[in-house]
C-alpha cells in the first residue's frame, strides 16, 4: 500500500508555464500520436507529422502495474520540460499522478479525486473498467470527460470532450482482428487548439486505458478460477520494497535529455523539511525517517 498524507496541500492549478525561446504553436492539423509498440508500460507515441513525441515506461519493471513515467513535448510548446509519474492503486481507479520538472515536484494529485467516474451507481464490477471519467486539467483549470465507445467504434474507443461537447482528443483502434496490445497502429489524436495538454491527454488515456485492461484481466483470471485454474497470490517483500525506492529514485533516468541531474531526496530538502519517495510497496512500511510526503 502506498503511504500517502490524507490530504494534498493546495497547489496552483493551472501549472505555470514553463521558459521558452519562442513563442507557443498551435498546428493547424490535429496531433496524431501513433502508438510505436501497443505497451501500457513501454511505448514510443510519436507524431505522424514528426511535430513531437513522448515516451512511456515503466519506472519499476519487475513489478506489474507499479506505475508509469510520461515525457516528451511538442514543437514550441510553452508546457514541455515537465514529466508525470503515474502511481497505480491497490484496486483500479486508485492511485496518485506526480507532475514534476527537474527542478522538483510540483502536483501530486489523488486519482479518486482527479479522475473520478462520473454517476458511478451506472456501473458494475463488470463495466467499471469503462466507466466514463471527468478531470480538470492541472493544465488549463478547464473540465474535460473521457468517454467509451462500443467496441465496434474503432475511429474512437475513447474520446475525451469539452464542457460544450466537443472532441478534444480520441484514442483509436485498428482495423477488426488486428491486435490492441504489443504492436504498433493505435493512434492519440489531439485536436488543433489543445497542443499545449497533450502531455495530460496521454496521462490521462493511458490511466484510463490501464484500469480497463486490468478489470479485464481480473474478469479472465475469475473465470479461469470459475473453472477450478489456482492463481499464485501475490506478496509483498523487503526485496519489492527496495526495489520500488530505487526505481523511484531513479525516475528521470533515461530521459532524452539525461545530461542533466535528476532530482533526488537530498536535492529535494528544502526550508520546509524533506521529501521521502512516495512510494511504499507494505502496508507497514514507510521512509525511515518518518516525515511525509510535501508538495510544494
Amino acid at each position: 500500500m502506498m503511504m500517502h498524507p490524507a490530504s494534498v496541500p493546495p497547489t496552483l492549478v493551472p501549472l505555470p508555464f514553463t521558459l521558452q525561446e519562442d513563442p507557443p504553436t498551435i498546428h493547424p492539423v490535429p496531433l496524431i500520436f501513433e502508438d510505436m509498440r501497443g505497451s501500457l508500460r513501454d511505448t514510443l507515441l510519436r507524431d505522424l507529422e514528426g511535430r513531437g513525441s513522448f515516451r512511456v515506461r515503466t519506472w519499476d519493471p519487475p513489478d506489474e502495474h507499479m506505475g508509469i513515467r510520461i515525457r516528451g513535448s511538442i514543437q514550441n510548446s510553452p508546457r514541455g520540460n515537465r514529466a508525470v509519474f503515474v502511481e497505480w492503486g491497490k484496486r483500479s481507479g486508485e492511485g496518485f499522478l506526480h507532475v514534476e520538472t527537474r527542478e522538483g515536484p510540483e502536483l501530486l494529485l489523488d486519482f479518486t479525486k482527479y479522475l473520478p467516474i462520473v454517476d458511478p451507481e451506472k456501473y458494475t464490477p463488470e463495466t467499471i473498467g469503462t466507466a466514463t471519467r471527468r478531470f480538470t486539467s492541472f493544465l488549463d483549470a478547464k473540465e474535460y470527460t473521457w468517454q467509451y465507445h462500443p467496441p465496434e467504434n474503432l475511429e474512437m474507443e475513447w474520446e475525451c470532450v469539452n464542457l460544450e461537447g466537443e472532441t478534444v482528443a480520441y484514442w483509436s483502434l485498428k482495423l477488426p482482428l488486428e491486435p490492441e496490445y504489443d504492436s504498433s497502429g493505435c493512434t492519440l489524436t489531439i485536436s488543433q487548439g489543445y497542443d499545449m495538454l497533450s502531455l495530460e491527454m496521454i496521462a490521462t488515456c493511458f490511466t484510463i486505458r490501464t484500469w480497463q485492461k486490468q478489470c479485464h484481466d481480473i474478469a479472465v483470471r475469475a473465470g479461469l478460477l470459475a473453472q477450478g485454474e489456482d492463481e499464485a497470490e501475490e506478496s509483498d517483500s523487503e526485496e519489492a520494497i527496495a526495489k520500488a525506492r530505487a526505481a523511484w529514485e531513479n525516475r528521470w533516468a533515461d530521459c532524452d535529455d539525461s545530461d542533466d541531474s535528476p532530482p533526488s531526496s537530498e536535492s529535494d530538502e528544502g526550508e520546509n523539511g524533506e521529501r521521502g519517495p512516495p512510494s511504499e510497496r507494505s502496508t507497514t512500511s514507510s521512509r525511515e525517517d518518518g516525515n511525509s510526503h510535501e508538495t510544494s
